[in-house]
């Protein structure tokens, strides 16, 4: 298969291309004289003009807009939570479930019951999602797929 390969490439290996007759020359010499040169002096004019105006219409529509002066600014709230209160074992906290998870199971499962067991009763449960849930009255607000 390969003698068949070797024998194309010697074939293709001893071809040459033709040199280009005067007529051909002298066409394409009348084709290019034929083009018009363009002038390039100008052309740039246009697109900056046209950039100009978008620059000025887009000055003049927030100079000219009305400005809204009352800005409001939310008051700064602190959630800061005392030390004393953070570091208490009592109560729920990173630093306590910290220590429970570095230790036992048994100690993670005491502070998870520890804290169910402080937790009213009459409260009502608030349910937490990490994702929202898909129902039919979703699907409608999002459309038709």
């Amino acid at each position: 298969m390969n003698d068949d390969f070797d024998a194309l490439e010697s074939e293709l290996a001893s071809l040459t291309p033709a040199a280009p007759s005067s007529q051909l020359r002298g066409r394409i010499a009348e084709q290019l004289a034929a083009i018009a040169p363009v002038d390039r002096k100008h052309t740039w004019r246009l697109p900056l003009a046209i950039t100009a105006a978008v620059a000025l219409a887009a000055s003049l529509l927030v100079m000219l807009l009305p400005q809204n002066s009352t800005t409001f600014v939310a008051p700064a709230q602190e959630f800061a939570t005392p030390p004393a209160q953070a570091f208490d074992p009592a109560l729920p906290s990173v630093w306590s479930y910290h220590r429970a998870l570095t230790g036992s199971s048994a100690a993670l499962d005491s502070l998870l019951n520890q804290h169910a067991a402080t937790r009213s009763s009459d409260e009502p449960l608030s349910p937490t999602t990490a994702f929202r849930s898909f129902t039919s009255a979703n699907q409608a607000a999002l459309g038709e797929l």
